[in-house]
């Protein structure tokens, strides 16, 4: 049978961008702006739209009070990277909900395939929410480690490798949420 390597050369129909955070009341932006995170993200979703010509839908909510950070992923891309946005996806908390209520939308417009941007660290569970809304994800990975050389600095303790162990411990929790979720 030939029917899966077939399914697998079909073009994906969307990119959808995660929100991964917004600094709220930024003094130097008069206001809300995107994280570090989310502007990865919003960056490299926007060389991915570029590269494909795909429409591309923003996926994030606001936690408590603020500007819902898929108005804001949807204005940096459209005024600072030139891309536009076709979806605006701005109710979501969670990972789930991003792919929940991606699913809906993206389903309206009869898209059942996308490329999926987000961080290397968060891309196992994120997936797995938007496979479980049944879409058919292809992972567009932001902030993976080329190989370089190693110094004596490399070992010694960092913001960056705080951060890192920070994500990852994140990580390991939200995972688990996902499995015992999953099992009930």
């Amino acid at each position: 049978g030939g029917g899966k390597a077939g399914s697998e050369i079909q073009t994906p129909m969307a990119i959808v961008i995660l929100g991964g955070g917004v600094r709220r009341n930024a003094l130097e932006y008069g206001g809300d702006t995107l994280s570090s995170l989310t502007l990865e993200r919003v960056r490299y979703g926007a060389r991915v739209a570029r590269l494909t010509s795909l429409p591309v839908l923003v996926s994030g909510g606001s936690v408590w009070v603020g500007e819902p950070e898929a108005e804001l992923m949807a204005a940096a891309l459209e005024r600072e990277f030139g891309v536009p946005v076709r979806w605006i996806e701005a109710r979501s908390r969670t990972t789930h909900e991003n792919a929940l209520r991606s699913a809906e939308m993206l389903r309206t417009d009869g898209v059942q395939r996308i490329i999926l941007v987000t961080h290397g660290f968060d891309t196992r569970r994120a997936l797995a929410e938007f496979q479980a809304q049944g879409l058919a994800v292809v992972s567009a990975a932001t902030g993976l480690r080329g190989k370089s050389a190693r110094t004596m600095l490399d070992y010694l303790p960092s913001m960056a490798g705080l951060q890192g162990s920070y994500y990852a411990s994140y990580e390991i929790l939200a995972n688990l949420v996902f499995l015992v979720n999953r099992d009930h």
